[in-house]
């Protein structure tokens, strides 16, 4: 009796080794029904959103402020300010190259409040948005930093920002050294700008090149100087050059002297003129 109930067991135990064979010859890991394993070389990461960016959400841009970006241009720092709601807008707009004062850099127009300023005369509608541009040119002797502002900074900017790409649309105005500069490209090359400001401007020894060089501008040149400025004679003598010479200018004379300070209570008004003479606006 006892080896028959022995017998039984090992035949129980031999039917359960040859069914276990059995499945995994069968390969019973395969079940469909089952979440089956992949090697981790091979396991795809999980679709990722990428979170929409301002112009694709669709909504109303409600924003009175623009934005502002430091870049690079033939490895010299630029400050853009870009107007409200640029990235939620396909549109292009003018643009105002904007020149520091010696010894200055990008940030001097910033300081005076050159990016609030046109935030506000755009809230209010005295100028239509513009994209402000203020590179550092400092140490650059003048040869120099007119290549820069003509040769690198105009293409690289209407290649990297919907700009108005044409003379119309483009004023260059500058402070101090800035302006010099400023006047000094414009008479140079009318074919790439229509208006021109010059801040309390280093024009140097007044030229028969730079008077007739402007002549292209006549009714959309800025000049101002404060009453305590040492450049006020030199740039009373442009003034009165270019009257000569048949071109109209627009010039202030206004109290204060060659500083931030003269500059900042003046921003306001450089814009309101560049914004409002570019074709367009």
């Amino acid at each position: 009796m006892s080896d028959q109930i022995g017998r039984r067991r090992l035949g129980m135990r031999d039917a359960v080794v040859v069914v276990l064979v059995t499945l995994l010859s069968a390969g019973c890991g395969a079940n469909p029904e089952l979440p089956q394993a992949t090697p981790a070389s091979t396991t795809a990461a999980p679709p990722q959103r990428v979170p929409p960016t301002p112009a694709d959400t669709g909504k109303p841009c409600t924003s009175v402020l623009g934005t502002t970006v430091t870049v690079q241009v033939a490895g010299r720092p630029v400050a853009v300010h870009l107007p409200v709601c640029y990235q939620r807008s396909s549109a292009r707009y003018p643009a105002i190259y904007l020149l520091h004062g010696a010894g200055a850099d990008e940030t001097q127009w910033l300081d005076v409040g050159a990016a609030t300023a046109s935030d506000e005369l755009t809230r209010t509608g005295v100028t239509k948005p513009a994209i402000l541009v203020i590179p550092d040119i400092d140490g650059l002797p003048a040869a120099a930093a007119d290549r820069f502002v003509i040769e690198s900074l105009l293409p690289w900017v209407d290649q990297h920002y919907r700009t108005m790409a044409d003379a119309r649309h483009r004023s260059i105005g500058g402070i101090s050294r800035g302006g010099g500069t400023a006047l000094r490209v414009a008479a140079a090359r009318p074919d790439l700008f229509s208006v021109v400001g010059g801040h309390s401007p280093a024009t140097g020894t007044l030229s028969k090149e730079l008077v007739q060089g402007l002549r292209p501008y006549s009714g959309r040149i800025w000049l101002d100087v404060g009453t305590d400025d040492s450049l006020a004679g030199a740039t009373a003598s442009l003034d009165q050059a270019l009257r000569a010479d048949g071109t109209k200018d627009h010039l202030e004379v206004n109290p204060g002297g060659h500083d931030r300070t003269y500059w900042r209570a003046h921003t306001s008004a450089y814009l309101t003129f560049y914004g409002t003479k570019l074709k367009g606006t």
